[in-house]
């Protein structure tokens, strides 16, 4: 495994500059692309909905995180699709 030099102050802010401009386009592009716009039901956490090219609808962050991921409670989320598929009384897969 090589080692890597520690960067320089300058490379650090240089560094800091690039990720607070990455945000700020992230958010831009949010706001033009959202569907729609709420909070989430367990967490409160302002939520803007964008399609993706597959149909699919995903909550983000207004910082661009995916919400499925970073919802503090996203598990409650996975337990209640869970529970709805479970009452079916089929085991196949289709």
């Amino acid at each position: 495994m090589s080692e890597q030099a520690p960067i320089s102050f300058g490379e650090w802010q240089d560094l800091r500059l690039d990720l607070d401009r990455a945000r700020a386009l992230m958010v831009d592009l949010l706001k033009n692309v959202a569907v729609r716009r709420s909070n989430c039901r367990l967490c409160q956490k302002p939520l803007v909905w964008v399609t993706h090219a597959n149909g699919k609808i995903t909550p983000y962050t207004p910082e661009g995180l995916n919400h499925f991921i970073d919802c503090q409670y996203a598990d409650e989320f996975r337990k209640k699709k869970e529970n709805q598929h479970a009452g079916t009384g089929s085991t196949e897969r289709r």
